[in-house]
C-alpha cells in the first residue's frame, strides 16, 4: 500500500497472480507484472486474431452459397429445397454439435497459455480430440446413417433419400470435423489464426472446383462429395501447419496418456458448448422444415437467404472467437482489469461493424436476389424475406459476439439456459402464430395482421434473438472479473501441477482511462 502512494494519482494497484515461469528449472513460482492493457491495444489484440478468422468464417460460408447457386442453375426447386434439407440435417443439426464443444478446447487453452502452463494447452487438444471422437462423432454417425427415417418423422419423406444419400456421404466429415475445430482453438488460444485462414482457402479451393465439376453432373450427391473433400484437406492443413509452427511446439509435450485424464471438467464445458451452440442452430432446422408446411418456394427461400445474412454474422463469428481467446487469455494469468476492459472494447466495438454492415446489406437487398437466381417468383420471395434477415444478423452477429466472452470465462453453461428459453419457449412460438396464423385471430379489434407465413417466422427469431442479446449483456455486466480471474489462474496452474500462491506484494501498474 505505501510504494502504491509513492506514484501518482493516475496509477492503481493490481494484485496479479502467480504464473509458471517456463524456463525456470527448478519449478518455482514467479509474479508477472502485467499491467492493465490499454483500450488500443486490447484492440489491436483483438484485431491481430480476429481477422484472419474473419474471411475465414466468409470463405467457409461461401460453400454453401455456392453449393446452392450450383443446385439452383442445374437443378429444379425441388431439389434445391432437397438440398436446403441436407444443409440442415449435416451442417447445421450434426456439425453444430462438434463446433459447441470444441469451445471447451478454447476456454481451456486460452487460460492455460495466459497462466503459462504451455504444456496443458497441448494435452487439452488431445483431450478434446478423444471425448468429442466419442460423445459428439459416434452417435452423429448413427443419425447420419438413418436420415431418411428422421426425415419420414417429420413429414419429409419426398426428400428423405436423398437426404439420407448426402448425410453418409458426410459420415466421415465428421471425424475431419473434430480435428479441425479442435486445432482451430488450439491455435486461436495461441494467436495463430493465419493457419486457420490457409486451411480454409485452401480447401474451400477444393469445394468450389469439385462443386463445378461435379454439382452440375451428380446434383446434390456431388455437393456431399465436394463438401466431404474439402474437410479432409482443412483438417490435413491446419494440423500441418500448426505442427510446424515453434508457439504450438512449445505446447506440444507428446502424445500422453494424460489425455485420457480430465474428462469430467472437460465435458463441464463441453457438454453445455454443444448445446449451447445447437439450440441456437437447431432452430434453423425447425425454421425450414416449418417452410416446407408453407410451400415448396418458401423451404427453398429459406435454404437461400439465411445464407446471404450469415455473411454479416461472420463478424460476430470471428469476434467470438477472438474475444474467447484474448479474454481467456488475460484470466489465466489473472489480469482481471484488462479483462474487464476488453469486455466494454468488444461491446462497443461489435455494435458499430454490425451496424455499418447492416447498413450496406439493408441498402442491396433488392439487388442480391438477382445475383442467386433468374426465377421471377424465387426473386420476389427473397426480396420480401431479405430485410427481416438483415434485422435478425444485426443483432445475432452482436449476442455471437458477445457468446466469445462466455466462452472466455467458461461460462457456457450459463448461456444454456438463456438459449433455450429465449428461441424455443419464446421466438419459435411466436414465429408458428405469426406465420400460421396472425396477430388478427386474437380478436382485438386494432390488430388486423393475417397470417404472415415465412416473414412470420422470421419476425419471431427477431423477439427471440432480441432477448438473448439483451440478457447476455445484462450478465457480462453483473461479471465480477477479479474473481473470475483468481478462478480461471487458479485452475491453470492446479492442472499443471503448480501451487497457486498470490503476490503479497501489491504490483503497480499505469491506469489508462
Amino acid at each position: 500500500g505505501s510504494s502504491c502512494a509513492e506514484h501518482n494519482a493516475k496509477s492503481e494497484c493490481v494484485t496479479m497472480l502467480s504464473t509458471r515461469d517456463p524456463e525456470n528449472q527448478q519449478g518455482l513460482l514467479t509474479s508477472t507484472s502485467a499491467v492493465v492493457a490499454t483500450r488500443w491495444n486490447i484492440l489491436k489484440q483483438l484485431l491481430y486474431v480476429m481477422l484472419p478468422m474473419y474471411p475465414q468464417v466468409i470463405v467457409g460460408l461461401f460453400s454453401n452459397l455456392w453449393g446452392g447457386y450450383l443446385v439452383s442453375r442445374s437443378c429444379s426447386v425441388q431439389d434445391l429445397a432437397a438440398y436446403a434439407m441436407c444443409v440442415v440435417v449435416t451442417q447445421q443439426s450434426g456439425f453444430s454439435l462438434i463446433w459447441g464443444g470444441s469451445s471447451a478446447v478454447l476456454t481451456q487453452n486460452a487460460q492455460s497459455y495466459g497462466a503459462k502452463a504451455y504444456h496443458d494447452v497441448g494435452l487439452s487438444l488431445q483431450r478434446g480430440v478423444l471425448v468429442l471422437f466419442l460423445f459428439g462423432c459416434v452417435p452423429l454417425t448413427v443419425v447420419f446413417l438413418f436420415a431418411d427415417e428422421l426425415m419420414i418423422l417429420i413429414g419429409q419423406g419426398d426428400v428423405a433419400s436423398i437426404v439420407r444419400d448426402f448425410a453418409r456421404i458426410r459420415v466421415p466429415a465428421l471425424y475431419f470435423c473434430v480435428l479441425a475445430q479442435c486445432m482451430f482453438k488450439t491455435v486461436t488460444a495461441i494467436s495463430r489464426t493465419h493457419y486457420v485462414f490457409e486451411a480454409v482457402v485452401i480447401s474451400c479451393g477444393v469445394n468450389l472446383i469439385l462443386s463445378v465439376l461435379l454439382i452440375p453432373n451428380v446434383g446434390v450427391n456431388g455437393a456431399a462429395v465436394a463438401s466431404l473433400c474439402s474437410d479432409g484437406a482443412l483438417a490435413v492443413v491446419v494440423w500441418v501447419r500448426a505442427w510446424l509452427d515453434s508457439e504450438f511446439k512449445r505446447c506440444w509435450p507428446g502424445w500422453s496418456v494424460e489425455a485420457l485424464r480430465g474428462w469430467c471438467a472437460f465435458l463441464r464445458l463441453a457438454v453445455p458448448g454443444m448445446f449451447l451452440c445447437g439450440f441456437e442452430v437447431w432452430v434453423w432446422d425447425v425454421q425450414t422444415i416449418l417452410a416446407g408446411y408453407i410451400s415448396p418456394l418458401a423451404q427453398a427461400t429459406q435454404g437461400v437467404v439465411p445464407q446471404f445474412c450469415c455473411l454479416m454474422y461472420a463478424f460476430g463469428q470471428a469476434m467470438a472467437n477472438a474475444n474467447g481467446s484474448v479474454i481467456g487469455s488475460f484470466l489465466g494469468e489473472g489480469n482481471g482489469p484488462s479483462a474487464r476492459r476488453t469486455a466494454g472494447v468488444i461491446l462497443s466495438f461489435s455494435f458499430k461493424v454490425m451496424f455499418l454492415q447492416g447498413l450496406i446489406f439493408w441498402l442491396l437487398h433488392s439487388r442480391v436476389p438477382h445475383w442467386y437466381t433468374d426465377k421471377p417468383d424465387l426473386i420476389t420471395s427473397m426480396t420480401n424475406l431479405l430485410p427481416f434477415c438483415v434485422v435478425f444478423s444485426f443483432l445475432d452477429g452482436n449476442q455471437a459476439s458477445v457468446t466469445g466472452i462466455f466462452v472466455g470465462l467458461g461460462w457456457q453453461e450459463v448461456g444454456l439456459p438463456i438459449v433455450l428459453v429465449c428461441y424455443w419457449l419464446i421466438a419459435v412460438p411466436c414465429g408458428i402464430f405469426l406465420a400460421f396464423r396472425g396477430v388478427r385471430s386474437l380478436g382485438i379489434p386494432w390488430l388486423t395482421g393475417g397470417p404472415m407465413q415465412l416473414e412470420g417466422l422470421w419476425t419471431g427469431m427477431i423477439i427471440g434473438v432480441s432477448l438473448h442479446l439483451l440478457i447476455f449483456v445484462i450478465v457480462v455486466s453483473c461479471v465480477n472479473w477479479d474473481k473470475a480471474a483468481k478462478a480461471a489462474n487458479d485452475l491453470a496452474l492446479k492442472k499443471d501441477e503448480t501451487l497457486v500462491t498470490p503476490l503479497v506484494t501489491p504490483l503497480v501498474t499505469p491506469l489508462v482511462t
